[in-house]
């Protein structure tokens, strides 16, 4: 039955980042596309999940268009639509341990790193100004390093699941992942700035919603335990 699970979820898998690859940047898929997920699962590391924001219902986002200021690195929006390739992130562990297996809950305090499933940077942040807000920057870069960790914030329970709100606070600068209604003009016009800011608040919510979860490790233990 393990080995059923692990066939499962790489069909899935595959099928997810042929999704993923399928067309250019910022071409749409319609949610139709997208498998349905039930709510009441919770977020592992090896997931490929996207997330909305909780006020505007974005989602979190990058492409191969890069900041003309700053950093000059990948950038980094929240893009209007649910159903585009590019706002589907992978969940990793920490730089440099990586020490969250495939199948790990997250937690409160858990660091994580996200990959874009697209282009393979990381969900990143420094000390750049942001080009519209000025706030900090928050980019995806193509490199590795600590400034790609984000600890998990929860708001709710102990552990995180499909459709719970939480932050994602920087472990370097300790700042808040947000957005906001200052959008950009082209070439990716109607995306929302995303950007890093001091104090939590309602802009810094974020909800795991539409992807490929991989099954925990209580459950794939428990399906070995029934072979």
């Amino acid at each position: 039955m393990k080995t059923a699970i692990f066939l499962i979820f790489a069909l899935f898998l595959l099928i997810s980042l042929q999704i993923v690859k399928a067309s250019d940047d910022d071409e749409h898929i319609t949610p139709q596309e997208e498998t349905p997920q039930p709510k009441d699962i919770l977020v592992t590391c090896g997931s490929i999940i996207k997330l909305k924001h909780n006020n505007l219902k974005c989602r979190l986002h990058s492409h191969q268009v890069k900041y003309g200021t700053g950093s000059g690195q990948q950038s980094v929006t929240c893009y209007p639509e649910e159903g585009d390739e590019n706002s589907y992130w992978v969940v990793k562990g920490s730089y440099p341990q990586d020490s969250c297996p495939q199948g790990t809950v997250l937690k409160d305090k858990t660091i994580i790193r996200l990959q874009h499933a697209q282009t393979g940077g990381r969900l990143h942040s420094h000390l750049h100004a942001s080009p519209l807000s000025r706030q900090q920057e928050v980019s995806c870069y193509e490199g590795e390093d600590t400034g790609d960790n984000w600890f998990v914030e929860l708001t709710t329970g102990t552990e995180l699941k499909r459709g719970d709100s939480f932050r994602l606070k920087h472990v370097d600068t300790g700042k808040y992942l947000h957005t906001h209604n200052m959008k950009f003009g082209h070439p990716i016009p109607g995306q929302a700035e995303v950007t890093c800011v001091d104090a939590s608040n309602t802009n810094t919510l974020w909800v795991a919603e539409e992807g490929v979860y991989y099954p925990t490790l209580k459950e794939l233990e428990n399906e070995s335990n029934q072979e």
